[in-house]
């Protein structure tokens, strides 16, 4: 996720029942200094728009240089879209996880529809590889957005009450 660490929760998790490869993207929205952080790209590019598009690509490039053929690859949030791209890119075709894919929350809607269309376009042999997992009270990323990538195309499961984070959301 855009805040996540490698030893975040949800790697620690998957960690207690398998080898997990996370590498550190950089990312943050808020704190500069990260290598790969939207506000020291929006300063470096003076446009929201392509300071999301920079960052998504060097994301890109970590998750490429690390990637060492895992069994599955699972991805949360704005790891979900940096995991779209790699499936879009063809980088990766192998069983993929995408929990709450966040790519229409940073992503010009230019630069998201684009992401979408080529997901969608993808060969059923991938596709059929793909579950997104979303909960119905996400109040971060809608749960449409995951609707929106399945459309008969994916398979979607939907978390009945869960928040961004899959758990029980907040009253």
């Amino acid at each position: 996720g855009l805040e996540a660490w490698p030893t975040a929760f949800k790697a620690r998790c998957l960690a207690e029942v398998g080898a997990v490869t996370a590498p550190d993207m950089g990312t943050s929205l808020w704190n500069p200094f990260g290598a790969n952080a939207f506000l020291g790209r929006f300063l470096a590019h003076l446009s929201w728009g392509a300071a999301a598009r920079d960052v998504l690509d060097r994301c890109v490039g970590v998750q490429k240089d690390a990637l060492a053929e895992p069994d599955v690859l699972v991805a949360s949030s704005w790891g979900a879209a940096v995991a779209l791209k790699l499936l879009v890119d063809r980088v990766w075709t192998g069983p993929t996880v995408l929990l709450c894919p966040g790519h229409r929350r940073l992503l010009s809607s230019q630069d998201a529809d684009a992401l979408v269309t080529a997901f969608r376009a993808l060969p059923k042999k991938t596709l059929r590889r793909v579950v997104l997992v979303h909960g119905t009270a996400d109040a971060t990323v809608p749960i449409a957005d995951s609707r929106e990538l399945a459309a008969d195309r994916a398979r979607l499961v939907e978390v009945p009450g869960g928040s961004h984070g899959l758990g029980a959301a907040a009253a």
